[in-house]
C-alpha cells in the first residue's frame, strides 16, 4: 500500500467512528480549512530559520458531551526550514522542503461563551505521511531522499466559530511539535515544529 493509501484509510476508519460516538449530541460537522504555516526544524546544532508554507485540507468535529469533543481530518502541509550556511560572499539561504498528509486526531473542550460563537481549546496527536521532500536554492532544486516517510508529532492549539447561515466560520490557531525524527539521522536529530494559522467553514 502506498503512503497516500495509508493516510486515506487511516482516514476512512478514524471518521467510520464519527456517527456511533456522534449521535447522542447531534451530527458531525464536516468542514474545509486552510492557511498559512511557520515552520522550523529543530535540532541537529544547524543554523535554521522559519520558512512560511501553505496548509489546507477537510476536517470533521463531533461532541461526545456538551463540554468535551474530537476533531480530525486530513490536510496537505508544508514544513521545512530556511538553512542558512556562511560562504565567501556572505550568508547563502536554501529551504528545507518537506511535503505531507496530516492526520490529527484532536481532543477538544468546548468553552460556552452564552452567544452563538464556539470556543474550543484542543490538543492530541498527529500523524503525517511524506508527500515529496527537496532542496531548494537559488539555482536549483533537488529531491531529498533521506526524509523519513512517516512523521508524528503533538498538536495544541485552539479556534473559534462564527455561526454563518448556513454553517461558520472557523478561526483556528495550533502549535505543532514534532517527536519522530524527520530525517531519521540520530546525528542530526531533527524534529518538524509549526505554527499554522487557518480559516474556513463547517456545514
Amino acid at each position: 500500500m502506498t503512503r497516500h493509501g495509508a493516510a486515506l484509510c487511516l482516514m476512512g476508519s478514524l471518521l467510520a467512528l464519527v456517527p456511533g460516538v456522534g449521535r447522542a449530541q447531534g451530527a458531525p460537522e464536516w468542514g474545509l480549512k486552510g492557511g498559512l504555516n511557520i515552520a522550523m526544524l529543530r535540532g541537529g546544532g544547524s543554523a535554521f530559520d522559519s520558512k512560511l508554507g501553505a496548509l489546507g485540507g477537510a476536517f470533521v468535529d463531533y461532541d461526545f458531551s456538551t463540554e468535551f469533543g474530537l476533531e480530525s481530518g486530513l490536510l496537505f502541509t508544508m514544513k521545512g526550514a530556511k538553512v542558512l550556511t556562511g560562504g565567501p560572499t556572505g550568508t547563502v539561504e536554501s529551504f528545507l522542503i518537506l511535503d505531507y498528509l496530516e492526520v490529527p486526531v484532536l481532543l477538544r473542550w468546548n468553552i460556552h461563551t452564552g452567544t452563538k460563537t464556539r470556543l474550543h481549546v484542543y490538543g492530541g496527536p498527529t500523524v503525517a505521511f511524506r508527500v515529496s521532500s527537496r532542496n531548494r536554492t537559488e539555482s536549483q532544486t533537488t529531491d531529498l531522499e533521506d526524509v523519513q516517510g512517516l512523521d508524528s508529532g503533538v498538536a495544541i492549539g485552539g479556534s473559534v466559530d462564527f455561526p454563518l447561515n448556513p454553517g461558520r466560520l472557523v478561526v483556528d490557531l495550533r502549535y505543532g511539535i514534532g517527536v519522530t525524527d524527520a530525517f531519521g539521522d540520530q546525528a542530526r536529530n531533527y524534529k518538524n515544529d509549526v505554527l499554522s494559522i487557518m480559516a474556513g467553514v463547517s456545514f
